[in-house]
């Protein structure tokens, strides 16, 4: 299924996309985008897992880290609303940020929602939970390891 029917996440993803790319100076032609879902097998379990396991990997190697957080329904349960807080909230997020803080500092690390995009600071909520990797939501734990 469509994780985003109504193309909000994607029309923030390409404004951010060419927010940081003008704001650095970069030439479209010469950047590169890593998106998590579309970046991973969706339907393909091992190849999958292995995908995942490769995620703190990438996202430390990359220039710039942006969190794609609009406010929207969550595609699989709409009666809940996937944004910066419950990005915030997840154990996988958390580690993919504090990955790419470890190794690049966080004068690269921008949220997007449907308003606008803003680096963060040191202090942001974004990273001190980042910080905090394991107290972060995990959705196997959730479904009880199903």
């Amino acid at each position: 299924s469509n994780p985003d029917p109504n193309k909000v996440q994607y029309r923030c993803s390409i404004t951010a996309i060419r927010t940081v790319a003008e704001d650095k100076g970069w030439n479209l032609d010469n950047v590169y985008v890593w998106c998590d879902y579309f970046s991973i097998p969706q339907n393909h379990p091992t190849i999958q897992r292995l995908a995942i396991n490769s995620l703190p990997m990438y996202a430390s190697s990359v220039n710039a880290f942006v969190v794609v957080a609009p406010t929207v329904p969550y595609f699989n349960q709409p009666e809940r609303l996937c944004t910066i807080d419950s990005y915030r909230r997840r154990a996988w997020c958390r580690a993919e940020v504090f990955s790419h803080v470890l190794r690049c500092g966080t004068s690269m690390v921008y949220v997007a929602t449907e308003k606008d995009i803003n680096p963060v600071s040191d202090t942001s909520a974004v990273i001190e939970d980042a910080m905090r990797i394991f107290y972060g939501d995990l959705t196997c734990c959730a479904l009880k390891h199903k």
